[in-house]
Formats: C-alpha cells, structure tokens, sequence
C-alpha cells in the first residue's frame, strides 16, 4: 500500500530490516542472516539498556486498559484477539525501533 499501512503490522519492516543489515554489516548470504541479526538484537538491546539509544513508542496512538466490565461481557475469542493485538503492537514497535536503532550504524 502506497500509504504505508500494511506496514503496521509485524513483519511489515523485515524487508527493510534485512536491507539495513546487509549495509550495515554485510555483504552475507541469507542462510548468515539468522547469526547477523541475533548479532544486531544484542548490540540494540545493550543500546537501549545503557541509554545510548532510546524508544520511540510515538507513532501509535497510546494503548488503553479495557474495562474488566466490558470484557466480562465479551465473548472468550474477543479477549484472545485483544491479547493477540498487544503482542502485533510490542512487536511492531520492537522492529520499528531496532531499524531507527540500524539507521543509526
């Protein structure tokens, strides 16, 4: 989609991702990625940790809590889809981070 939106969801930055890694610490054949990324992950984790690199949460508009109320009334499979959107959410926010995190090298 030419406005970007199907890249809000996770995985919608991984092609992005891979092409920030061969930059950064490429060239390498795609059966190396695995290894280079996990290599990438620690240095953005350890980034994040020391405070050299900081999370940017701003894109989404912020998350709410569900009223308990309102959720007793839903039924089981509405919960489940509320607990599946907050994982695609941290995963999405994580991939976006770790490329600005990329960009950055």
């Amino acid at each position: 989609m030419k406005d970007g939106l199907s890249q809000l969801m996770p995985g919608g930055l991984d092609w992005k991702i891979e092409e920030e890694l061969q930059r950064v610490y490429g060239p390498f054949e795609i059966d190396q990625l695995n290894v280079v990324e996990i290599a990438a992950i620690e240095g953005y984790l350890a980034a994040v940790e020391s405070g050299n690199f900081t999370k940017d949460e701003s894109l989404l508009i912020p998350s709410a809590t569900p009223l308990k109320d309102a959720l007793d009334r839903c039924d089981p499979i509405v919960v489940s889809e509320i607990d599946y959107a907050k994982n695609d959410r941290e995963d999405y926010l994580f991939d976006h981070n770790f490329l600005r995190y990329l960009r950055t090298l």
